[in-house]
């Protein structure tokens, strides 16, 4: 953006100063070529000049001329009109400054415009790159939260395993539609999915339930209010950037029968640490 900018700024100042040294020249020219040519102007002047040499300066000559001095100021008797005036050699600097004062008077108006072109320019590649910013942000963040964890179970031991209830809240926290459409569950003896394929508005959350049965240690340790579990699983959903198979989640479960506390699995590598 900025280089254009740049190039527009050079053609103009060039086409400007190209543009007021024509009309420089052209007005020597004219000037030069009136002179040359003894034109209208000039014989009115040539002329003035002989008859001032020709006639003596007498006395009468002075009273004749101070009894009339009207004939003298009438413009109507100037030898010498406005446009003879302006193309007189002698006013040749003044032409020159009053071209080159227009000149930069448009120079000026020129840079102005193209500084706020340059300006807005600025401003938009700021604008850009502030988005970029956010939206690597934004692709980095947790798409979905996991909460209100709760397990359920038998009240009281019937068998060497027992079968527990792990359910949990898949929650949309950003601002815009998700499509969730697996959660996957990794166990010892089998993965287990859930395929809801539903879509999520923001803050909107789906209800998971996985049915897990407990080996003989874990079930004995269940019912001892002892048990440590640990449940990793992924999540597969759709946003407008495609398909995403992550964020991969964890959770620790201590307790038992009478009720258990949730911690996150805070442990994963980074991002970066994974890529390499």
């Amino acid at each position: 953006m900025e280089k254009p900018v740049k190039e527009k700024a050079t053609l103009f100042m060039r086409w400007i100063v190209g543009v007021f040294s024509v009309l420089i020249f052209v007005f020597t020219l004219i000037v030069s070529w009136a002179e040359k040519s003894g034109g209208a102007c000039y014989k009115q002047r040539n002329s003035q000049r002989e008859e001032d040499r020709r006639s003596p300066l007498t006395v009468d000559g002075l009273e004749k001329e101070q009894e009339s001095p009207q004939q003298t100021n009438n413009p109507a008797a100037d030898s010498e009109s406005y446009l003879c005036r302006l193309i007189a050699p002698a006013n040749l600097p003044n032409i020159y400054l009053v071209l080159v004062g227009i000149g930069g008077i448009f120079a000026a108006i020129g840079t102005l415009d193209i500084l706020k072109r340059q300006t807005n320019a600025i401003e938009r590649q700021t604008k850009a790159v502030e988005d970029s910013i956010a939206l690597q942000k934004t692709l980095k963040r947790q798409w979905l939260n996991l909460e209100n964890w709760r397990i359920m179970g038998e009240k009281t031991q019937t068998g060497e395993h027992t079968l527990i209830s792990l359910m949990f809240n898949v929650i949309n926290s950003t601002d815009m539609e998700l499509k969730l459409k697996c959660v996957e569950l990794f166990l010892l003896d089998g993965n287990q999915f859930l395929t809801p394929n539903v879509f999520l508005v923001p803050t909107k959350s789906y209800s998971a339930i996985f049915h897990v049965k407990l080996s003989k240690q874990e079930t004995e340790n269940y019912f001892r209010n002892s048990a440590k579990l640990l449940f990793i699983g992924i999540l597969h959903f759709k946003d407008n950037f495609g398909d995403r198979n992550d964020p991969i989640f964890g959770e620790y479960c201590d307790g038992g029968v009478d009720g258990f506390e949730f911690r996150a699995f805070d442990r994963w590598l980074s991002q970066e640490e994974d890529d390499e």
